[in-house]
């Protein structure tokens, strides 16, 4: 089976698509692997070293991960750290479903576009010739399948994303909120 040219016209998108959020999805895979949120157990044993008023280390922690850095800081410059880290760890997850969503459109022009190409090969042929018509069906299959190939791992891998830079949001707003605390003698 061969695609005339014009269903090229539909796929490219589709495969641009596909390869920057695959390259994006290595990436915040990388750095939410790589600077994960803390377990339960790991993040109470250091909550409890910053309450107990230990020398603030980030033993333990990845060179660069967020609590790390919060705790390597001045204290006055702790808030905007935290902040500048959290925004990092966010950066470009909210582009998977808008990838996700410009896939499934763009398959779903190219299903459009196809069932038009075949409708018009059944006009111009006068009669329900099956081998006019599978190209344009074939074109919306292929579409529709390329387009759902592209969005359902993008809205998989942003929730996943989500949840990790929501718990470390969470573990750094309570990080801050102990440190700034007063001392207990």
């Amino acid at each position: 089976m061969s695609l005339n040219p014009a269903s090229l016209f539909f796929l490219i998108p589709i495969l641009a698509v596909s390869v920057y959020a695959v390259a994006l999805i290595l990436q915040k895979a990388y750095q939410t692997t790589t600077h994960k949120p803390l377990s339960d157990v790991h993040f109470e044993r250091l909550l409890e070293q910053c309450q107990s008023g230990y020398s603030l280390s980030s033993e333990g922690l990845a060179p660069r991960h967020p609590l790390a850095l919060v705790l390597e800081v001045p204290t006055i410059q702790r808030r905007r750290c935290a902040q500048t880290e959290l925004s990092r760890y966010e950066d470009r997850i909210s582009y998977l479903p808008i990838l996700a969503n410009v896939a499934t459109l763009l398959g779903l022009f190219g299903t459009v576009t196809g069932m038009i190409l075949a409708f018009l090969a059944l006009r111009a042929g006068g009669g329900a010739d099956p081998a006019a018509l599978a190209g344009g069906i074939a074109q919306s299959l292929i579409a529709t399948a390329l387009g759902l190939m592209a969005a359902v791992p993008c809205l998989g891998f942003h929730a996943v994303f989500q949840r990790k830079a929501d718990r470390m949001a969470s573990q750094l707003e309570t990080l801050l909120d102990v440190l700034e605390e007063p001392r207990r003698e």
